[in-house]
């Protein structure tokens, strides 16, 4: 069981809001043929963590074992919060003077002004002096693509120039710039590209996430063969259906595909480890609700209302109001039977009568016939280093 004290690792995602309409998020639903913001979420300021409650929580005397903060989440983008900078001063202050600490924002990059993200690396700067960790601290920049039209294609209302023009401002302030890639058909010609520029600008690594790949097989099975999203207008864009896997990876879905056919019951037979629990990591919401993963929040949490039929039963058992901040301590929600529910699920069946296994458990820490090696190669984000002249394969 995690307590407070044993925490190593918090992703944390203050913040709803976000000046981007990507194709998939859960802030976004569609109705009638258009995209429009998911009405089970708060945005604008109810939709902000309160600086107050964070920097309650975040005491080192409180979490003695914590190594990493990770600013990421499902439904905004954190540091287009109005006091991402305080966030940041708090952290420099309480953890950053007696352990090394790592901090990892991921941001779409393409709000507020050059001034704001000079004087957020400025503060990322400051990390580098106070730990000792060579500069791990990073925002990880998304850019799918090498012009605004391409970008913008899946990361709709997010300019590239805006987005280049702010890292480069963080950069010049003395931060750490990572360049994350969405890779699809569309944009795969662009690739190696990208990663030139990445390294021209001064980006310190690049990497092409590929998450979505190996989801693309959980679809397949459940009926669903499309491999394409579909997303409808808004007032600034087109209804566009793009390919969900670039052809030139389609092997990847394959082979977790059969792997997936060599079940007869996959969802109740195949192997659960959950990778969270094991990294003693934990996602906090905008909302103060507190998850074991980021995984199970997206589905079960506030976008979908608790509503999802799988999850139901630890609903009518627990309640849904146990693991808020707003009510609850961090140490209190840790310790409660919840986590222990969770963790004796992954031993059983969809179908069990007392604490059932929850099938999003199963779509993201399925341990099949992939080697744990092959799976963190799925599931991870590899991130190739810009300037020791390495050049693994980050695909």
């Amino acid at each position: 069981m995690l307590t407070a004290e044993t925490l190593k690792a918090i992703q944390i995602e203050i913040s709803s809001n976000c000046n981007a309409g990507c194709l998939e998020c859960a802030r976004w639903v569609n109705e009638e043929s258009k995209q429009q913001l998911n009405p089970k979420l708060n945005f604008g300021h109810k939709g902000n963590f309160p600086i107050e409650l964070f920097r309650n929580i975040f005491q080192a005397d409180k979490l003695k074992s914590l190594r990493g903060l990770f600013f990421d989440g499902n439904y905004g983008d954190s540091l287009i919060h109005p006091d991402a900078l305080l966030f940041m001063e708090h952290m420099n202050k309480e953890f950053f003077t007696d352990r090394n600490f790592i901090i990892e924002v991921n941001s779409n990059g393409g709000y507020k002004d050059t001034t704001f993200w000079y004087e957020m690396g400025k503060l990322f700067a400051e990390m580098y002096k106070l730990s000792d960790n060579d500069r791990e601290s990073s925002v990880v920049f998304g850019l799918d693509g090498i012009d605004n039209e391409t970008h913008g294609i899946y990361r709709r209302n997010v300019v590239y120039d805006k987005v280049i023009e702010n890292a480069q401002a963080f950069i010049k302030g003395g931060g750490r710039a990572e360049w994350k890639y969405l890779e699809f058909n569309h944009n795969s010609h662009q690739v190696e590209q990208a990663r030139e520029t990445a390294k021209k600008l001064g980006f310190e690594k690049f990497f092409v996430k590929s998450t979505r790949w190996k989801e693309a097989a959980h679809r397949t099975i459940e009926g669903n063969k499309s491999d394409q999203i579909r997303a409808s207008a808004t007032k600034k864009a087109k209804a566009v259906v793009i390919d969900r896997i670039p052809d030139s990876k389609k092997d990847i879905v394959e082979k977790v595909r059969k792997e997936m056919d060599a079940y007869n019951d996959y969802y109740n037979e195949v192997p659960v480890s959950c990778y969270w629990n094991f990294r003693k990591r934990v996602q906090i919401e905008y909302d103060g609700l507190v998850w074991q993963c980021c995984h199970l929040s997206g589905v079960y949490g506030s976008s979908a209302g608790f509503s999802k039929k799988e999850y139901q039963y630890y609903v009518d058992k627990f309640g849904t109001s146990w693991n808020n901040l707003h009510e609850n301590s961090l140490d209190a929600i840790l310790k409660h039977e919840y986590f222990n529910a969770l963790e004796d699920s992954l031993s059983n069946k969809m179908t069990d009568k007392i604490n059932p296994r929850i099938k999003r458990c199963v779509e993201k820490c399925a341990q099949s016939e992939i080697s744990q090696h092959q799976f963190f190669r799925l599931n991870n984000q590899h991130k190739e280093k810009l300037n020791d002249g390495n050049n693994p394969d980050a695909n």
